[in-house]
């Protein structure tokens, strides 16, 4: 595996809570559609009855539909989560290993770190690099 498949993974990995969070705020929404559409139906007492159970059915389907992508995708990230941890913390270099787990792991800017770690914005990038080219896991199929 090249550098750039193993960058990609890591930058995978960093991005998926963003996708999970859009996908939680998709449940809660048509959760709320749905509630809306039942106390609709409820108070209506039949007279658009037909529309508003089409209606609620759709949404239902939708619901179903993210939930079972959000499902996938919090058991994807576990999986790649593991894989992840286990190799970053074969890294010999203590300072690769900082740079990897506070980027890409924590999600902290290059910029954090190098106030945290009291090294150059230059010393940042090559450990990463160094890290990333030094890592050694197998994500995949």
């Amino acid at each position: 595996m090249d550098y750039r498949e193993k960058k990609k993974i890591l930058e995978q990995y960093r991005k998926t809570p963003d996708s999970i969070k859009r996908l939680r705020e998709m449940v809660r929404e048509l959760e709320s559609e749905a509630e809306k559409i039942t106390a609709t139906i409820a108070m209506d007492g039949g007279g658009g009855y037909a529309v508003d159970t089409a209606k609620l059915q759709r949404c239902v389907e939708r619901l179903d539909d993210i939930k079972m992508r959000l499902l996938a995708e919090e058991a994807e990230r576990e999986e790649i989560k593991t894989k992840i941890f286990s190799a970053v913390s074969a890294l010999k270099d203590e300072r690769e290993r900082s740079v990897i787990y506070g980027h890409y792991i924590q999600g902290k800017s290059f910029q954090s770190l190098c106030f945290k770690l009291c090294y150059s914005r230059s010393q940042i990038f090559r450990f990463a690099r160094q890290g990333i080219e030094h890592i050694s896991f197998k994500v995949g199929t």
